[in-house]
């Protein structure tokens, strides 16, 4: 045995930190056997990136299967499919309705108004040159009975027409073609809803204008009289010789289709009162001094627009060289042609609030000015549309800057809220009565809104009252497809409806509030599926199917309509086999999902707190539809109190015959008694049939 084995006990060095080996399971040093490689170093190295793509594998197949068990046991709401169609009809290009009695249909080669509840053809208009219908709008006349109808065909032509007692009438083409003159296209066509105006936006060479035309409408009405007298004479002359002579010679079915045709009419022109361009680009001033630019920026008659600037134009020269030799590399690599983004207008028809000046003279329409903003700019304008003179193209009464560029705006039907939507993520909701700002949040930073919709009726009725912006409720939507709901009561933050879309499918391309349910309104996705989401929180009601061999494709702007009263639902769809469309409808009563929203909205409605008109106006409501079980209650009284007095008129007699030998006194005789009773009871019944 060795000495120092013998002599002490072998001694083990404490371990440290640089002593103790790593954990790794390739360690030979804990483990000998590994000491020896079981493969060569590159056949070891493809194991690993094996085993690793392996692992990875299997944790993707394993969410993925946890993803599927919780979808097929998550509840899934119900699809409903179309309840009717519209056989008769097809290769739909548009839809408009004014109220639930017309529906205007554009089809290929005409223009059609069916009745909504037989779905039957009212009359129809096709022009010589035949063309297609791409847009509709519709504007009712209640004191003439006339429908106005403005539409945009496919060849960018604006075309006006009047519909009077189940006849078309073809007035004018606002974009009439001259000789000489370049074509403009018209983007845009709207009446307001009191007949009185028309506006129409025209582009041409990347150059758009509005222009708003006042409508004569009561020189139409009476031309058209005019024009009906003429025909009924026409149909009376020829009736009087088709009975005067039964020979088959003179057979009045023989006749010429034109001697029987609506005679035509030679309509009052419109007159233009405002023509609105697109606003300037930012330029500088050729101004020497700061005076000079300070006169040619405060004009005093006007606030100021962002059109002019305190700045020369060598200042914008210098930014641009600057630009060249800062990214002079990356220069090298850009596209020579410059894509320039053509301004498209957007305008609505207002009326008159607290902040504007008094208007002279006569006013015909309760539409006094016009909102207008451009596209790529940041400016909401206000015009006045009755000022007199030659010159139509006048500057705007006020100007509402925004902190970017205007991508999305809506307006109350009040017309005295306004709710615009900016590129840089923000809403700002504006109190048209007050002239001031009422709510202004951020819903995305740095993503634009594209949509923007009313919720509740309150914005909706005739009060102006300066309060009514704080009970607003809006759902608004941003690009990258994230839907909220902004209540403005109270400044509360925005609670967000539908998340973010991950891909570009299941983004939204459509919102459309369901009238008389603030708590449901209809998304249709890029994909052409359609839904029925809550307003309060992330659900779906119902999702929307069209038949198995239909789709519903884009332009969905121009495929889906509503009925006014909120009960219809319109949508077009399109053979998958073929390019022709019918028309299929929704009738929302029908759906069992939305029993009990509308029962819960009765019952809060109900409860609700109203103002002193309106609960007059309920009770008289009432009271009218209590009046027929009143009338009945009275009549049954009557006859009750008939019997009375006919049980009181037999006692008399029979006390008379049997004591008319006893004389009594006036005053003591039971005869008086009854006959005082009995005349009592007479003149009292006759006090009540008076």
């Amino acid at each position: 045995m060795p000495f120092y084995i013998r002599a002490r006990q072998q001694d083990i060095p404490t371990p440290t930190i640089s002593s103790v080996g790593s954990d790794d399971e390739d360690n030979f040093i804990t483990d000998p056997e590994k000491i020896f490689d079981e493969l060569p170093q590159p056949f070891r190295l493809i194991n690993k990136i094996v085993n690793e793509i392996f692992e990875a594998s299997w944790d993707n197949i394993s969410a993925l299967e946890i993803e599927r068990e919780l979808e097929a046991k998550r509840v899934r709401p119900p699809t409903y499919t179309p309840s009717s169609a519209f056989e008769k009809f097809q290769n739909v290009s548009c839809m408009c309705s004014t109220d639930s009695n017309l529906l205007f249909l554009g089809l290929e080669n005409s223009l059609v108004v069916i009745n909504n509840d037989t779905l039957e053809m009212i009359c129809s208009w096709s022009p010589e040159e035949g063309i297609c219908v791409d847009r509709i709008m519709c504007s009712y006349h209640q004191t003439s009975d006339l429908y106005l109808l403005a539409i945009i065909d496919d060849m960018g032509f604006a075309r006006l027409l009047v519909l009077e007692n189940d006849t078309f009438h073809f007035v004018a083409i606002l974009n009439e073609l001259l000789e000489g003159s370049p074509k403009s296209n018209a983007t845009k066509f709207e009446i307001s809803a009191d007949g009185q105006h028309c506006s129409v936006a025209l582009e041409s060479e990347k150059v758009c204008w509005i222009e708003f035309y006042k409508i004569p409408i009561e020189n139409w009405t009476k031309e058209i009289e005019t024009g009906r007298k003429e025909y009924l004479k026409k149909v009376e002359s020829m009736t009087a010789t088709s009975t005067s002579d039964m020979s088959v010679e003179n057979d009045p079915t023989k006749e010429s289709s034109s001697e029987l045709a609506f005679p035509e009419i030679k309509y009052s022109p419109l007159s233009l009162v405002l023509k609105v361009n697109q606003p300037l680009p930012i330029k500088g001033t050729n101004a020497k001094t700061a005076q000079q630019m300070l006169d040619q920026v405060n004009s005093g008659d006007v606030i100021g627009d962002g059109t002019f600037h305190g700045v020369t134009d060598t200042s914008f020269v210098i930014q641009e060289k600057l630009f060249a030799h800062l990214n002079e590399r990356d220069l090298m690599f850009s596209e020579d042609e410059i894509v320039t983004e053509t301004n498209y207008p957007s305008f609505y028809f207002l009326k008159k609030s607290c902040m504007e000046p008094s208007i002279q003279g006569k006013v015909d329409s309760i539409y006094t000015h016009v909102g207008i903003w451009f596209s790529h700019h940041h400016n909401f304008y206000i015009y006045q549309l009755n000022k007199g003179g030659k010159n139509i193209e006048f500057r705007p009464d006020s100007v509402w800057p925004q902190s970017s560029n205007i991508t999305c705006c809506v307006l109350a039907n009040s017309t005295m809220l306004l709710a615009i939507g900016v590129k840089k993520g923000s809403l700002t909701l504006w109190d048209r009565n007050m002239g001031l700002v009422k709510h202004v949040v951020s819903i995305c930073n740095t993503v634009a809104i594209t949509s923007i919709s009313f919720l509740n009726t309150m914005d909706n009725g005739v009060n102006n009252n300066q309060h009514m912006a704080e009970n607003v409720q809006l759902l608004v939507g941003c690009a990258n497809g994230q839907i909220s709901k902004i209540c403005c009561e109270k400044e509360k933050k925005p609670l967000i409806v539908v998340p973010a879309a991950s891909t570009q499918e299941n983004s939204f391309a459509l919102i459309k509030p369901i009238l008389n349910l603030s708590q449901v309104f209809l998304i249709v996705l890029q994909d052409g599926n359609m839904l029925l989401r809550s307003t309060d929180r992330d659900e779906i009601y119902c999702n929307l199917s069209l038949p198995v061999d239909y789709k519903f494709e884009n332009p969905f702007e121009t495929g889906i309509l509503l009925d006014p009263n909120g009960e219809v639902l319109h949508v077009r769809g399109s053979k998958l086999l073929s390019n022709d469309n019918d028309i299929f409808l929704f009738h929302l009563r029908s759906f069992p999902t939305l029993d009990k929203i509308r029962e819960s909205q009765e019952e809060e409605q109900y409860d609700k707190p109203t103002k002193f008109n309106d609960v007059i106006q309920n009770l008289l409501t009432q009271r009218m539809q209590k009046q027929a079980a009143r009338t009945s209650i009275l009549a049954s009284r009557w006859h009750n109190l008939h019997k009375q007095l006919n049980i009181v008129l037999n006692l008399k007699e029979t006390m008379l015959m049997s004591k008319k030998e006893a004389q009594y006194s006036q005053s003591s005789s039971p005869a008086s008694h009854w006959s005082r009773t009995t005349t009592k009871i007479i003149a009292h019944n006759k006090d009540l049939k008076t």
